[in-house]
């Protein structure tokens, strides 16, 4: 999780700077690295979205895709709404089959 978390703080802080000092290449680097994040988030196995997610438990999917929604219906943002027809996908693998997931991060993890 230190790369998305260090990756998204510096996305906000060159999107701040480029508010603070009025400059529209900052800006746009900004809003570029802001929106690279949140794609790097989504959750599917390849991106760092779908290795973080494999730690949490389903009842907290089912929460997570609840308030996905809540955000979506409060932001109409066609990437949140990407994110959550993906993580669809893999909330209802996880939710059929708990220890696939674990068994294919296992398996990534030996084959590192």
């Amino acid at each position: 999780m230190a790369g998305p978390v260090a990756g998204s703080l510096a996305a906000w802080a060159t999107l701040w700077a480029g508010h603070a000092l009025e400059l529209p290449l900052l800006k746009a680097l900004g809003h570029t690295a802001v929106l690279i994040n949140l794609f790097n988030l989504v959750p599917v196995p390849p991106l760092d979205g779908g290795r973080i997610v494999t730690a949490f438990t389903r009842t907290y999917w089912a929460i997570g895709y609840a308030v996905g929604i809540v955000a979506l219906l409060a932001t109409q943002s066609p990437l949140l709404l990407i994110v959550l027809v993906v993580g669809l996908f893999s909330l209802v693998q996880r939710w059929r089959n708990p220890y696939a997931a674990l068994a294919l991060a296992l398996a990534a993890t030996l084959a590192q």
